[in-house]
């Protein structure tokens, strides 16, 4: 990897993909998945921008955070609650997280 730019993510996904070999890329998922993260914080930190900012401006989005909260027991109301929490208006992931913190810390304590 060290022969091509960083900031080229879709080039360094493909060489990955190719490496990988197999038509589900299951022979290299993790790796593949890792390096493109890597690779995607490390052109971000060489531009002085967030990792966000940086996807959202080559037209890209990093997944939001998706809560699954289950409350229930003998200390609840009810037997068993399952919900997911998806805080799609969210601006950066890290607001998305407090979001999601915030609604499940609220569903616990009603």
């Amino acid at each position: 990897m060290s022969d091509h730019a960083i900031e080229d993510q879709v080039q360094i996904d493909q060489i990955m993909i190719d490496l990988d070999g197999t038509p589900t890329r299951a022979g290299c998922a993790n790796a593949i998945l890792g390096v493109s993260l890597a690779c995607a914080k490390a052109a971000a930190d060489r531009s002085t921008c967030a990792l966000s900012l940086r996807r959202r401006h080559l037209g890209q989005t990093l997944p939001v955070p998706m809560m699954n909260i289950i409350n229930g027991g003998v200390h609840a109301t009810i037997h068993r609650f399952q919900d997911h929490d998806l805080p799609v208006g969210a601006k950066t992931f890290a607001e998305a997280l407090r979001c999601g913190s915030e609604s499940s810390t609220r569903c616990a304590a009603n």
